[in-house]
């Protein structure tokens, strides 16, 4: 089992990769965010949406970026750059499901 200071550093990594997305988000200008949170949630009024939509998106991004690396390849980057693997009681690769 890793210690706290080297999944410490492990959280760090991934923090930094998931918030590299929210510059590029905003690169491309607030219309692109406006037109897919309108697209996506059309039942709800849009002018709310600015803080908000960024929030829904940074969770969403952040919870598939754990899922899809930890159901694939046993661990996020920070985790494998630091020597961590997520493996189940038996020794074995965790599932989607389990991530």
């Amino acid at each position: 089992m890793a210690g706290l200071g080297t999944r410490a550093f492990a959280k760090l990594i991934d923090w930094g990769i998931v918030l590299v997305g929210f510059p590029i988000l905003i690169a491309f200008g607030p219309g692109l965010l406006h037109h897919l949170i309108r697209d996506l949630f059309p039942y709800l009024p849009h002018h709310h949406w600015s803080g908000q939509g960024f929030f829904i998106i940074g969770r969403v991004a952040a919870t598939a970026y754990d899922t899809c690396l930890l159901g694939r390849f046993g661990g996020t980057v920070g985790k494998l750059v630091c020597g961590i693997r997520v493996v189940t009681l038996t020794g074995e690769r965790i599932s989607y499901g389990r991530a």
